[in-house]
């Protein structure tokens, strides 16, 4: 995102959590762990949004590309920004 000068906004209730995270989340509501945390890993790309009916059966949308830089997340009703917290692997 900051090489293409964009930013994103993912929508919460689209995310997919395993089945020990969603216990986790319902016990503690530590919502901000399984966006920086954890192994459970998920391949995220884009699509220009006139190909996204052409996306295989298992691909969902969670979120779209905003012209406002930075990471966003849409939650309960409001939208909260996100700093960027995990592993930085290209260091």
């Amino acid at each position: 995102m900051t090489q293409s000068r964009v930013g994103a906004c993912l929508d919460w209730s689209a995310l997919v959590f395993s089945d020990a995270m969603d216990a986790y989340l319902a016990e503690s509501d530590d919502w901000r762990l399984p966006l920086t945390a954890g192994d459970d890993y998920q391949l995220c790309f884009t699509v220009p949004p006139d190909r996204s009916a052409a996306l295989p059966a298992g691909c969902r949308k969670i979120g779209v590309i905003e012209v406002e830089p930075g990471l966003r997340l849409r939650r309960d009703g409001s939208i909260e920004l996100l700093e960027f917290t995990g592993y930085e692997h290209f260091l």
